[in-house]
């Protein structure tokens, strides 16, 4: 059963996604500019637009799940795992096409932070939904 809430802003989304393009893709560069030639570069801006667009998403996957789940703390870590489990998958998926040498050192601290952001975004959610039901008690 699917309970009323509020998604959060699109210029929240824009934003989160904007700095998670311009901090992961930079961090993947970093992490790769001294091996293979260009390959700083390509995987820079492989991880920038995978991490832009993943933002987009997780916000999308974590307002859907929250929807779905009872009130309880349920609610709040689950959406956050089963979206890593499936952004990961991703972003490996990525970094192997374009042959990316460091792929972990590359991806996991955008996954912490990820998963963080995920349970932000759940607190975000229940928050709204919190001021919802006390504005229709009201």
């Amino acid at each position: 059963m699917s309970r009323t809430y509020s998604e959060t802003s699109a210029a929240f989304n824009l934003i989160s996604a904007v700095a998670a393009f311009v901090l992961w893709g930079c961090w993947a560069y970093f992490v790769n500019e001294n091996s293979v030639p260009s390959s700083g570069l390509v995987s820079g801006i492989t991880q920038g637009a995978a991490s832009f667009l993943i933002t987009l998403l997780m916000v999308r996957i974590v307002t859907f799940l929250f929807a779905r789940l009872p009130t309880n703390g349920g609610a709040i870590l689950l959406p956050a795992l089963a979206t890593m489990c499936i952004t990961s998958s991703f972003l490996i998926a990525a970094h192997c096409f374009v042959e990316t040498p460091n792929i972990i050192r590359t991806i996991t601290p955008a996954l912490c932070v990820g998963f963080v952001f995920c349970i932000i975004t759940t607190l975000q959610l229940r928050k709204n939904m919190t001021s919802l039901t006390h504005e229709c008690e009201s």
